[in-house]
């Protein structure tokens, strides 16, 4: 029979790897990226408020919500991106 040495054996553990310093604060989206999808969720709702409120309030009133709707989901946006840029100086 051959003689064996002992070989130490490693387990390579998985999962993710501890945070360093740098990850912490790296975003999970694009800044492109997440433009575009306010962009597309704000024309959308747009859209569906127009649609749903032209026909009970007439044309002026609808478009006018259409528009502060957007406008609303577009305030949150840059108010959170505003508090996230001054919160981690």
């Amino acid at each position: 029979m051959p003689n064996r040495t002992e070989t130490k054996r490693t387990v390579k553990k998985i999962g993710p790897a501890p945070p360093s310093k740098d990850d912490k604060h790296k975003p999970w989206i694009a800044m492109r990226a997440a433009l575009r999808l306010i962009t597309l969720v704000s024309l959308g709702m747009a859209i569906l408020v127009a649609y749903t409120a032209v026909p009970q309030k007439g044309w002026l009133t609808g478009i006018l919500l259409s528009i502060g709707f957007a406008a609303g989901i577009w305030l949150i946006f840059l108010m959170t991106y505003y508090l996230q840029t001054r919160l981690r100086k």
